[in-house]
């Protein structure tokens, strides 16, 4: 079970206010800056829930240019990606906030998850960003880190798959607009269909995965599953790292150690 010293929770409001300018303010006292490595997963930005990118533009404009940040994938949603791409992407806050944090000179990583997976150009030309397949493995102040998004991992039904194809993304980018909307509404009602085993099930694989690789990372990240979790396994920290779509949640790494802070 997650350890509540590991993760971080504030009713304080703004949230990201109160936890982040917490960590400038600390920099600002010792005299000097200190890199943070930001990770987070399965933002799902799309032009017709706005409410994401608001949530997500306000974390970002809390990060310093010293910072780093990793996104765990799927951060666009299949919605954006079949319907809205070619709109400019700067109508959305939360890719607008990207694209000034690459022109401040700061690094942004995304790795491809099951809604973004053919994106990777335009998160390449319009925001600058370093696309990379999983697993991503790399190292944060000491620290070992071992990243998958998580859907490669897990067992996959046919239509799953499917959605995930080319020919999909081609084909309903085509349906006339109610027709798609009724197509969203009823994959949704079946996403949330059985989710709690089906949540179960995944982080059961996830572990397992865990172990596998254990002696090679201190820290495996996770998305995709859409809920946050902190546990120890063994010597290692199974992080997943949770969504944007109703709150938020990011894992911090700096000299202090990896604070996975989850909005209340």
């Amino acid at each position: 079970m997650a350890d509540p010293k590991q993760i971080r929770q504030s009713r304080q409001s703004p949230f990201f206010s109160s936890l982040i300018a917490e960590n400038k303010h600390t920099k600002l006292a010792r005299g000097y800056c200190i890199v943070s490595d930001f990770f987070v997963s399965d933002v799902h930005l799309c032009l017709d829930r706005p409410q994401r990118a608001e949530r997500f533009a306000r974390f970002m404009g809390q990060l310093d240019s010293a910072d780093t940040l990793t996104i765990g994938g799927d951060l666009c949603d299949f919605w954006f990606a079949s319907r809205e791409v070619q709109h400019d992407p700067m109508e959305c806050q939360g890719l607008a906030a990207l694209a000034d944090f690459v022109q401040r000179g700061c690094k942004l990583t995304i790795v491809r998850g099951n809604h973004d997976a053919w994106l990777d150009r335009f998160y390449e030309r319009q925001l600058g960003a370093q696309v990379l397949d999983e697993p991503v493995i790399l190292v944060s102040h000491g620290q070992r880190i071992h990243l998958v998004h998580g859907h490669l991992v897990t067992t996959r039904s046919w239509w799953k798959k499917l959605l995930e194809s080319r020919l999909f993304l081609e084909a309903f980018s085509l349906l006339p607009r109610p027709v798609a909307l009724l197509l969203r509404a009823r994959l949704d009602r079946a996403n949330r269909r059985d989710l709690a085993r089906r949540t179960h099930a995944h982080e059961a694989i996830f572990r397992q995965y865990v172990q596998q690789h254990i002696e090679h990372a201190d820290v495996f990240l996770f998305g995709h599953i859409h809920q946050a979790v902190d546990e120890r396994i063994g010597p290692a920290r199974m992080i997943i790292l949770g969504d944007w779509i109703r709150r938020a949640s990011y894992l911090r790494i700096d000299e202090g150690g990896a604070s996975f802070v989850v909005e209340s």
